[in-house]
């Protein structure tokens, strides 16, 4: 039997910070589509001076590794050197590196098991030491990645991302009404804390008219003890992301 879900109006939860909520949000109003925003994670940097005991001992920083934008403070404290190497996830990351100034900016796609990839295989030497600037919460420690090839590398965990523990009232009140229809995730954490927050609220019945939209199996592998309607693996690009909003009709 195929489900259908009856006719209404497109409406999006947006789960990302809100500075990067709004400039998706922006871009979907533009094409007709509404949304509304109720970050799952609130971050905190710490100051890189604080952290700078941390590689007190080690060898001359040869390269780093940013999975978010959220460790680019510490990026530009710790490597005036624009020539650098810098690995990260994500084109929103490559950009604030690139708008940063920094020149050799090697990205991977959706995941930090995809950037353990580019890794294994650029050309290190033995006298590289590279940095991994991350979150205290993380799937995969790719500084180990490089040390089983007898690369020197340490993690240095610049910021903290902590878990938001209501629904705002605005999206709790669409989840009850059913005035949403599609959630997107860009990270398994947000992904595990939204299945947590809609037990809390005992609001599972009210995922059955919901699509939910992942950047990677593994975003998708966290949502799916959650009767969604459909679950989809899409683009972490926002333009790619509108285009199949509109494409399927949900204008």
């Amino acid at each position: 039997m195929v489900l259908v879900l009856e006719k209404r109006p497109s409406c999006v939860l947006l789960t990302r910070p809100v500075d990067e909520s709004l400039v998706l949000q922006k871009k979907l109003e533009d094409r007709g589509i509404q949304s509304l925003i109720n970050p799952l994670l609130e971050i905190v940097t710490f100051s890189p001076e604080d952290l700078e005991t941390s590689l007190d001992g080690f060898p001359e920083i040869t390269g780093f590794i940013l999975t978010s934008r959220h460790g680019l403070l510490a990026l530009k404290y710790f490597s005036p050197d624009k020539t650098l190497p810098v690995f990260v996830v994500g084109d929103a990351t490559r950009k604030a590196c690139l708008e940063a100034g920094f020149r050799k900016v090697y990205v991977a796609q959706n995941s930090a098991e995809s950037l353990s990839e580019i890794l294994k295989s650029h050309a290190f030497s033995e006298k590289d030491f590279i940095v991994y600037l991350s979150g205290k919460d993380i799937t995969k420690d790719l500084s180990l990645s490089l040390e089983e090839r007898g690369i020197k590398s340490k993690r240095l965990v610049s910021y903290v991302a902590e878990p938001a523990a209501v629904l705002a009232p605005g999206v709790l009140q669409a989840l009850v009404e059913r005035n949403l229809t599609d959630v997107i995730f860009f990270s398994a954490r947000t992904a595990q804390i939204f299945v947590t927050l809609i037990r809390k609220y005992h609001l599972e019945t009210a995922m059955s008219v919901l699509r939910a939209h992942g950047v990677s199996e593994i975003v998708l592998e966290n949502l799916k003890d959650l009767n969604w309607f459909s679950m989809e693996l899409v683009s972490p690009s926002s333009d790619d992301l509108i285009q199949k909003l509109c494409a399927r009709g949900m204008q």
